[in-house]
């Protein structure tokens, strides 16, 4: 995996070093602060990662990840998401009745191997190497078969599978829209307890915006912005905002 970045300026490098060093050791999604509590930056670490992960060279093959979650068996692909190359280190983010991810991600998806980019662009001390961190660009679409004929995640013996590929074009989905009218279906709506039920908590340090919530709608379904914002407003309550 190539971690060089294409702008050599070492101010520009280092706002990035920063906020992925930032994730790494405070967990955090948000701004980053220094010991008295002022905003360091003018975006988030979300922000600045999602950027990072944009300039990095997209796969020429398929490698495989793993993820470890609590109480819900399905990844919802937002900006990025956390995974590791490590089998039992995945398990270390997943309990006996939930959840161990094994996922091939296809070429044409960006990753970030978090250490390396670190090892290569930082000289302090990195912690948590041990991790083995990869981080996958969101906006993807998740496959049981390798050959995209079924969405979603399959169970074998024990992990959840699935085939990662990156989102395909809009003008793909244009071109096909004449041989999809006969098979249209009226969007469902769904109100603000459903949507609840299916995001879980470990996903709240991401959610900062109603745009974020978007992701969690599935297709064939719609909603309401102020149902959005409901469940937006419940979500940062929990967080302490």
């Amino acid at each position: 995996m190539n971690h060089t970045l294409k702008n050599t300026n070492k101010k520009f490098e280092t706002v990035y070093v920063n906020a992925l060093r930032y994730w790494v050791t405070e967990d955090e999604h948000g701004f980053r602060k220094n010991k008295n509590g002022k905003l360091m930056n003018n975006k988030t670490v979300d922000e600045r990662i999602t950027e990072l992960i944009h300039m990095m060279q997209p796969l020429k093959e398929s490698v495989t990840v793993y993820r470890g979650q609590k109480n819900i068996d399905i990844i919802y692909p937002r900006k990025w998401f956390s995974t590791t190359d490590i089998k039992e280190k995945a398990k270390d983010f997943s309990n006996k009745e939930c959840c161990m991810f094994k996922i091939y991600i296809q070429p044409g998806v960006r990753v970030l191997d978090v250490h390396s980019f670190l090892q290569k662009h930082y000289t302090g001390i990195v912690r948590h190497e041990d991790e083995h961190e990869i981080i996958v660009e969101g906006s993807g679409e998740f496959y049981k078969d390798i050959d995209k004929k079924e969405r979603g995640f399959k169970e074998i013996k024990g992990e959840i599978v699935t085939y990662y590929f990156p989102k395909e074009s809009d003008v793909i989905y244009n071109n096909n829209y004449r041989n999809t009218r006969k098979n249209y279906k009226k969007p469902k709506n769904i109100n603000s307890s459903r949507l609840m039920n299916r995001i879980s908590k470990d996903e709240y340090d991401f959610i900062n915006s109603i745009n974020d919530l978007r992701t969690f709608i599935r297709q064939n379904e719609r909603i309401n912005n102020n149902v959005l914002e409901d469940v937006l407003q419940k979500i940062l309550n929990v967080k302490g905002y």
